[in-house]
């Protein structure tokens, strides 16, 4: 995908040994002496250990996740609108936390400290959701631990990337831009191993192994990490922008007679803010409207972990002589989601732009929520003939491939652009606060995801999957009318140059997850 930078991620094109390289730590000395072969991206090899955290961090979260909603209807009687509700409760809680984590790293410790102390929280909460998973289960042990991991992977999260962003040099060409795909490409490898693994271990062991892995893994991220504790440059914390947002808003509020001869009422802060600070916050105020139309599509990308894995369960798993996890199917959308952004950036933009089709970063928004609305569409279809089966046959898990592939084309053309929308139409002094508000938008979707959840436990499968495909329609149509009227501003900077110095979250958005996703 073309980055935020001008300069497109070679996500596929970098040595996939090298990756595998990433992970592997012996001692500062030996990582210093593997550096050698990175030398076309001239990366320090304190780098390398900041990736290789990542990929364990990311195989132990999205480990976790995979198989939590089966665990919460195995070992504790939930029922399936039950479990899909706490893990979205879950998934939200873990994306309100980077607010905590960026604010705390910014004015208060920095990012080194923060990692560390919110890695180590990170930690206890793993063992102590694998510790829920022994003998019959303990359901508070359980809630625990996923509040701790909450804590510490919305801790880390606004801190790890830019760490490792704030240890390059800044002055060599495309450095941040082969960083960033390097890391982003951990984050798939960690994702992509967890959808194998962990559901293997859990049908082959149970779940307190399953669980263990992880939570081991994340040991290994922080012991790499810690690596190269001496040798890291550490920016000091620099205070938070989000003190300046809100300092305009007060003053305006406190200026009401003042906003009645101004064009916006924002206008009304100046009599006691600088103007350019007030100019920054209106423009965040008019990138508001388009965000606020993100959690309904991110309630629906997110339910590939939860709804679409409870229909996985009670569909025909076998795969030639092989029978599948329901939770395996999880692997094929960081799969696509590589296929996909070189396939968009180099092949299916291109091609629309020489035919004068306008590629847009919100008209590719809007039709990316189409493909999401029609994705759950397909997994109405595919419950409707699940119903339609007599004698308890089963139809094959097969037939999920279309509403997973309709819903990797959504998260390419919604989470990626939106990504690159948030990042470009920012003020350069308030891109960090808007990549906060772009992350909470994945969180409010999850927090919908769980109260719909709650409130239409009544709904059918079938009834559920439509419900969320006519609100997806309607959000559409929202949006459409919302960037009808919404003027783009062209990309404010290129080249390196643009990054932030030190603030994290907005480094965190360059890197979301995919689903959760984490981030591109």
């Amino acid at each position: 995908t073309q980055s935020t930078w001008g300069d497109p991620l070679e996500i596929l094109s970098t040595d996939r040994l090298a990756a595998f390289a990433m992970a592997t730590v012996v001692s500062a000395e030996m990582l210093e002496k593997l550096s050698s072969p990175f030398t076309l991206f001239k990366f320090p090899w304190t780098v390398l250990l900041i990736i290789g955290n990542e990929l364990c961090e990311r195989f132990s979260y999205y480990g976790l996740r995979a198989i939590l909603v089966l665990y919460l209807t195995t070992i504790f009687g939930y029922s399936d609108s039950q479990a899909v509700a706490t893990f979205s409760y879950a998934s939200s809680f873990a994306f309100f936390m980077p607010l905590l984590g960026g604010y705390i790293s910014d004015v208060y410790l920095g990012k080194f400290k923060t990692i560390i102390i919110f890695s180590i929280i990170y930690c206890i909460g793993g063992f102590t959701l694998a510790g829920s998973a022994l003998g019959s289960g303990n359901i508070g042990a359980c809630i625990a631990g996923l509040l701790l991991i909450g804590i510490g992977t919305g801790g880390i999260k606004p801190c790890v990337s830019s760490f490792g962003a704030d240890q390059l040099d800044h002055s060599k060409d495309n450095i941040v831009t082969s960083y960033f795909s390097w890391f982003y490409l951990a984050i798939n490898l960690g994702s992509i191993a967890s959808f194998i693994v962990t559901p293997v271990v859990k049908q082959s062991q149970g779940y307190a192994a399953a669980f263990v892995i992880p939570a081991i893994l994340l040991l290994v991220a922080l012991f790499v990490f810690l690596l190269g504790s001496r040798f890291y440059k550490k920016v000091p914390p620099e205070g938070s922008v989000l003190k300046t947002f809100v300092k305009v808003i007060r003053a305006a509020l406190a200026n009401k007679e003042e906003a009645q001869y101004c064009q916006h009422w924002l206008e009304a802060a100046k009599v006691s803010c600088p103007e350019q600070e007030v100019q920054d916050v209106m423009t965040v105020w008019r990138i508001m409207p388009v965000l606020a139309m993100l959690p309904i599509y991110w309630s629906l990308s997110n339910q590939q972990g939860s709804s679409w894995t409870i229909q996985a369960k009670n569909m025909n798993l076998k795969w030639g002589t092989l029978n599948l996890p329901p939770e395996t199917l999880g692997i094929i959308n960081p799969v696509l989601i590589i296929c996909f952004i070189p396939l968009f950036d180099k092949v299916v933009y291109p091609y629309l732009q020489r035919r004068g089709v306008a590629c847009l970063p919100l008209h590719r928004m809007s039709i990316g929520m189409l493909f999401a609305s029609f994705a759950f569409l397909f997994a109405a279809f595919v419950q409707a003939l699940m119903n339609s089966q007599e004698n308890g046959e089963k139809i094959s898990v097969a037939w999920q491939f279309l509403q997973i592939i309709c819903i990797t084309v959504a998260e390419v053309l919604v989470s990626v652009t939106g990504l690159e929308f948030s990042y470009s139409q920012a003020p350069i002094n308030m891109k960090t606060l808007v990549a906060a508000l772009f992350l909470m938008t994945s969180a409010v979707g999850d927090l919908l995801t769980g109260f719909i959840s709650n409130i239409f436990s009544f709904l059918s499968p079938l009834g559920f999957f439509l419900m969320f495909a006519f609100l997806m329609f309607l959000n559409f149509t929202g949006f459409v009318f919302v960037s009808y009227y919404y003027q783009l501003n062209k990309m404010r900077t290129t080249g390196n140059s643009s990054v932030p110095g030190s603030n994290s979250a907005a480094y965190a958005q360059l890197t979301n997850e995919s689903n959760e996703n984490d981030a591109l």
